[in-house]
C-alpha cells in the first residue's frame, strides 16, 4: 500500500474501485484525519453495487476509509 497526499476535500463525490469496476459511491462528509501517516475521511455512501454489499451495509450509512491503495481497491474522485 502507499500513501496518497490529501486527496479529497469535504463534499468531493468519490467511487470505490475494485480492480476497474465501481462499487461504491460517496460523498465525503468530513476529513481529513491524519492517523499513522495516512489521511482517513467520512464518507456518507449513496450507491453500493448490490453483489459486492450483502452485509449489514445500507446506502446512506457513514463509513470511516482510508486513502490507501492496493491492487484490488482504491479510491477516486467521481467526475
Amino acid at each position: 500500500m502507499k500513501h496518497t497526499d490529501k486527496r479529497f476535500e469535504a463534499f468531493d463525490t468519490v467511487v470505490q474501485m475494485k480492480f476497474d469496476q465501481p462499487i461504491r459511491l460517496g460523498t465525503i462528509i468530513k476529513g481529513p484525519f491524519e492517523v499513522e501517516k495516512c489521511d482517513h475521511y467520512h464518507v456518507k455512501w449513496i450507491w453500493e453495487h448490490p453483489t459486492e454489499f450483502k452485509s449489514t451495509t445500507l446506502p446512506g450509512n457513514t463509513d470511516l476509509i482510508c486513502d490507501t491503495e492496493s491492487r484490488k481497491y482504491r479510491y477516486a474522485k467521481a467526475y
